[in-house]
């Protein structure tokens, strides 16, 4: 990080598997909320929806229902 505020160079990272399993779980857990509700989203917002979730969840321990819920909510 101090070498891209010096430079304005950045690498890319490769996400690790844990972040591919929250990614994976975020998208289930989205799927099935929808596909529940009988609703679709479309492509961007769901994309948008997707992100936000993937970095909320990323640093918690597990997928909480009710804060998916929530978050599909707002997006009414």
């Amino acid at each position: 990080m101090l070498q891209a505020c010096l430079t304005g160079l950045t690498s890319t990272v490769e996400p690790g598997t844990a972040d591919l399993d929250v990614l994976e779980a975020v998208v289930v857990q989205l799927e099935t909320r929808l596909q529940r509700a009988r609703r679709s989203l479309p492509p961007a917002k769901k994309a948008r929806l997707i992100k936000l979730m993937f970095l909320y969840f990323r640093d918690k321990p597990e997928i909480d229902s009710e804060h998916v819920s929530e978050m599909l909510a707002l997006t009414a």
